[in-house]
């Protein structure tokens, strides 16, 4: 990841992490890359999480040259395109203080079931996860599908365990806005309780922490924190709010950064 030293009004450096969104067309990214280019990317310094598909969102810490922008206008020429070429924009610059990161949470968006029908006898789900107002990441669209499997992966930097952490799901329109299929919240805190426990040696698979569903949360059904393979884990249901039916399962894991807080 790339840290930046800056230099404060009192005289005094600070090390800063610069994350770059680079997002979907409808926000002012887009790519087409083959999948061999795209494990590439994955490879690179500064990556963090991308998902393969026509449109591509790519969160690294490093600017343009990490998908070698043109550094004035944002844009990569169309060369060989169809196999590598970038066109698009820096669609957000996020800055966080270094000393208040407590590390990333990957989030695996596993699946929706019995998600509600915006189109004529289906939908084209996608899944927005938001934290804050500066981090927004999506999953690819699912063609007709109110049961759809994403099994995709979305990395949120934490600086602060409190602040709830927002899924929103959508159904995507041509040539309309996006239709909203419900949203949820979900609460970390008893993933990071865990991680503060130091579990080295204990036994994989051990159940750490339980948090049942209530009327506070949007859980649909028991949620265990869980030490497998040296990480903390949190698989979780989500019931849809402010929507006729709809559920979303994915799987949290906490992902320690050196020098982290």
């Amino acid at each position: 990841m790339v840290h930046v030293s800056l230099v404060t009004s009192d005289g005094h450096q600070s090390l800063v992490r610069v994350l770059y969104t680079y997002d979907s067309a409808a926000d002012g990214f887009s790519a087409v890359l083959s999948e061999d280019k795209m494990e590439t990317v994955k490879k690179l310094p500064g990556f963090l999480s991308a998902y393969s598909d026509r449109q591509v969102t790519v969160d690294t810490t490093h600017t343009f040259e990490f998908l070698s922008l043109n550094p004035v206008t944002g844009l990569r020429p169309a060369l060989d395109y169809g196999n590598d070429v970038i066109v698009g924009v820096l669609d957000s610059v996020l800055k966080i203080q270094m000393e208040n990161i407590l590390g990333l949470l990957r989030i695996h968006i596993h699946r929706g079931v019995n998600l509600a029908i915006r189109d004529m006898k289906s939908s084209d789900p996608y899944v927005v996860v938001r934290l804050g107002k500066q981090q927004k990441l999506r999953t690819r669209v699912v063609k007709k599908n109110v049961n759809p499997v994403w099994d995709e992966d979305l990395t949120l930097s934490i600086a602060d365990p409190n602040t709830p952490i927002k899924l929103m799901v959508f159904d995507k329109d041509t040539f309309s806005f996006d239709d909203k299929m419900g949203d949820a919240e979900f609460d970390i805190k008893p993933l990071i309780e865990a991680v503060k426990m130091r579990l080295e040696g204990v036994a994989s698979g051990t159940i750490v922490k339980s948090v049942k569903p209530n009327r506070k949360n949007c859980l649909s059904e028991e949620s265990c924190v869980v030490w497998v393979d040296g990480s903390v884990v949190q698989n979780m249901f989500l019931r849809l709010q402010n929507v006729e039916c709809g559920e979303v399962e994915l799987q949290l894991q906490w992902i320690h950064i050196p020098g982290s807080s």
